[in-house]
This record gives C-alpha cells, structure tokens and sequence, in this order.
C-alpha cells in the first residue's frame, strides 16, 4: 500500500512541476496527453501484476505523460535464404512521420513519440520462418503467446514481420479497426523481404488500421485522388508525392472537400478548405478512362482529369477510382485527429471492455500493387528528407 501511496504522491508531484495540478482522485488513473497510457505508468512505470515491482519501465523507454507516445514491438521471421527483420531505415521514416503529425500535446510541442522495439527495447526477437500463417491468427497468437510478454499487453502493439497467409499474397493484416495486432508479410514482394518503401509503407498502413484509420478516410473506398495517406493503396508502398519526389509518409492532413465524379471541374483539381498553400506542393494518383494510371505532379490546380491532354475543363464525368461506379467520393479533415491511441488490448482495463472491431476482409495483394505501379522506383525517384511538412 506504501508503495501505490508513494507512487500517487510521485506522479502529482511531477505533473504539478510540468505545470498540470490534478485533483488527487484522479491519481493513478490520469491520461493527461491522451495516448490510453496512464500518466503513472508513464512516470514510474507498469506493475502488471500489482505487487510493487515495476514490469515495464516506460519511463526508461522514454515515455512522457505530456507527449503522445505509441508502442510497437516487432519480431521477424528469418529464413536461410532472406531475413524479414524490417529495415532500419524504413522504421525511422515512420518514427520520422509520427514525429511529424500535427498533433498538439499538452506540453506545447507537436507531433507523436512513435517507439518501435526491434530488440533495443528489451523485446524485438527473430522467427522461425513460416511459409505461410495459416489459418492465420491462430498461427499468429502462438507467436505471439512464446514472444511477447503478456505484461506488455497494455502498452505495445505487436506485429510480426511474416512471409505471407492465407497461402495468399497480401501485403499485410491488421486484427481489425482499431485493434493492436497486425502483420506486415511481404513474402511475394521484392527480394521475399519488400523494398524499404514497401516494407516502411506497409507497416504505417497497417499500424493506422490498429489506429482507427480506413483505406478511404471517413470509409473504405479505396483509390481516392483527394485522400492523401498511406492508408489509400495508391501510396502504401510508394509513399506520397510531394515536391517532384516520391516517399514522404503520412495520414492524411489536409481538409480536402468530396469530389463527384460525374462533375469534375479541373481547373480547381483537389479542392481544399481553408489556407491550401501546403498542398501545392503535393501531387496525387487517378485511374483514366481507360484504367491506366496517371501521376500528377501537382493536384491542386489544372488536373487532366480524363486524361486527355486538356487539363481546363470545368465539367468532366470520370470514374477515377476505378470502382466501376461514378459516385461521390468524400473528403477528409485531419486524419492524424482521428486516431484512436486504445484500440485492442492498448490503455487500462481492456479486458473488461475492448473497443468494438471493425474486421478487414482485404489488403493490397502483389498483383494489385503491380497494376497500379508497373515500375519501381528509383533511388533518384525518392525523396531523401522527409522530417519537415
């Protein structure tokens, strides 16, 4: 009982320092930036079985009860012929996007304190290498029940870097919307192991499903030119196209209105609301008539939208998501608001009352990507810093 009193007293302590007075009933149970971590695991740590002893120390791991901060631990499947361990330069593109969200904390500092454990947080382990996880979440909570320490539950996603499942070739799989398990299995892709984009894009894609996040914003209608996220197909793998260059990473953060296909005015290309001097530098992705795929290089004005060299007409009808169905495809505020931090097993006392799931019946396939991007990349084609907006 000392111990939990002095652990109370610790935390009122250090967030009346900071500047936060909370009443003293709040005490252990205060979130103050948000992020489903409780401000006292962030500030002395995690007694998972409470008995005093601290199981996960957050604070060591650089947890801040003032800054937003998610957890992901990852383990890999290894091969003798290639090795799924994610490249390092590829987590720190999305540590480097999450670090980048416009997402005000109570602190005053902006953006989200991303922590992915490949090892360097006391978790993080390589695999047997299984061809295929099939039926696969049985096969993927084994894993999960021999690698990950179940006092982590709270406080790390888990995702397993997998060859493929489902003896199918699918880019990855979230557990459901939000949820905080996902896979990333690359297995069919470049090398069995994905490039750097690939792999890089396809983990914040399947980490935003464990976030609340849909393949379409406010839906999952897929392909839309004015949803600017990783979490469209269109940028998974290849990131978005900003400034002639390809690779910056990011949920969607601009106010762009509906388009109605049927009515397309290409003088004003991706409407958007408010200041729109931050997307002219951003191109965007849509489907001519004929099915092809057509880069824009800038969207905000004068898109071509029927492709026909004739990038002025202020009223065209084109089915530029491909659906197969003229429709009115809706626009998206800030995506990074959206986010939903305790999804799954995240935050306390999950297990009485988790968040309902929304389950996933696709993911972008190898065959799909290859139809929308016929050509790699080149080094020259990707931007080399992507730390400011």
């Amino acid at each position: 009982m000392d111990r939990v009193i002095n652990r109370v007293i610790k935390t009122i302590l250090i967030l009346c320092l900071m500047g936060f007075l909370l009443p003293a009933a709040e005490g252990l149970s205060a979130d103050t930036d948000g992020d489903g971590l409780l401000d006292d695991w962030e500030i002395n740590g995690y007694d998972y079985e409470g008995d005093g002893i601290i199981d996960v120390d957050l604070p060591a791991m650089g947890a801040n009860p003032l800054r937003k901060d998610i957890f992901v631990e990852i383990d890999w499947m290894k091969a003798t012929d290639h090795n799924h361990k994610p490249d390092a330069k590829g987590i720190t593109k999305v540590i480097n996007a999450f670090a980048n969200a416009p997402v005000s904390n109570p602190d005053g500092s902006t953006g989200i304190i991303l922590h992915v454990d490949t090892g360097n947080l006391g978790g993080g382990n390589s695999l047997n290498h299984d061809i295929d996880l099939n039926p696969v979440w049985t096969e993927f909570d084994v894993i999960k029940a021999a690698n990950f320490a179940p006092e982590r539950g709270p406080i790390f996603h888990y995702a397993v870097f997998a060859h493929q499942y489902s003896a199918g070739c699918s880019s990855g799989l979230a557990r459901g919307i939000p949820a905080s398990d996902f896979i990333v299995s690359l297995g069919c892709w470049t090398n069995q192991v994905g490039t750097m984009l690939e792999q890089a894009g396809t983990l914040m894609h399947e980490l935003g499903h464990n976030l609340g996040l849909r393949h379409g914003g406010r839906d999952h209608v897929n392909y839309k030119p004015n949803f600017l996220s990783v979490m469209n197909y269109f940028f998974q793998t290849r990131g978005l196209y900003i400034t002639d260059k390809w690779g910056r990473l990011d949920y969607s953060r601009f106010l762009t209105k509906d388009m109605d296909e049927n009515h397309l005015n290409e003088r004003r290309g991706l409407d958007v609301s408010g200041g729109d001097r931050p997307i002219r530098r951003y191109g965007t992705r849509a489907f001519c008539p004929n099915g092809a795929v057509q880069n824009i290089a800038r969207a905000k004005r004068y898109v071509d939208w029927d492709c026909d060299l004739n990038n002025a007409e202020t009223d065209v009808s084109v089915d530029v998501n491909n659906s197969l169905n003229k429709s009115i495809l809706t626009g998206l505020s800030n995506e990074w608001d959206n986010i939903v931090y305790d999804g799954g097993l995240i935050g306390p006392g999950v297990e009485m009352q988790m968040r309902p799931m929304v389950f996933i019946m696709h993911e972008l396939t190898l065959e799909e990507d290859l139809s929308i991007n016929p050509e790699p990349l080149s080094e020259d084609d990707i931007m080399d810093d992507d730390l400011t907006q």
